[in-house]
């Protein structure tokens, strides 16, 4: 059960960021352009 807790968790919080910020804009960067975020992705999938 605490998996399913932690999953609640996480989810909660993330509403609260987004209720919090406002306005939110999402749009496609290819990764050559964003290897920050692909190396970050890459990373969080080898957990």
């Amino acid at each position: 059960m605490g998996s399913k807790d932690s999953s609640i968790t996480l989810i909660i919080r993330i509403q609260w960021i987004i209720n919090s910020e406002g306005q939110w804009e999402i749009r496609y960067i290819p990764k050559e352009c964003n290897l920050s975020a692909d190396r970050l992705a890459k990373f969080s999938l080898a957990w």
